[in-house]
């Protein structure tokens, strides 16, 4: 369940973040790291998807030890919340979504 969360957090914009070294630089430095950041971030979280698929698969036919249901439903929310994630970075990237400034104003791209 912390994996739904931290979908949200990526919704909301709300990371933690040590941005003083990409805040000094002029505007379109600043969305050229950014831009970075989130293509290397992207290919970590499709990463964990194929991870969380590959788990999902293998423990289809294991029953939870606390629940009536199969382990894979128990994985899926990981799963679930990284595809949820690949969402909003790739919408970020190709300038659909938002960014905050470092003012905590929050721009288009």
């Amino acid at each position: 369940m912390a994996m739904i969360g931290l979908a949200e957090v990526e919704r909301i914009d709300g990371q933690l973040r040590m941005g003083f070294l990409v805040e000094s630089l002029r505007r379109k430095a600043r969305m050229t790291v950014l831009t970075a950041i989130d293509l290397v971030y992207l290919a970590i979280v499709l990463h964990l998807i194929w991870i969380g698929w590959k788990t999902i698969q293998r423990t289809w036919s294991n029953e939870a030890v606390t629940l009536p249901v199969s382990d894979a439903l128990l994985y899926a929310s990981g799963f679930l919340a990284m595809i949820l994630i690949a969402n909003r970075v790739v919408r970020r990237i190709v300038g659909l979504g938002y960014r905050q400034d470092s003012g905590g104003v929050e721009t288009a791209l």
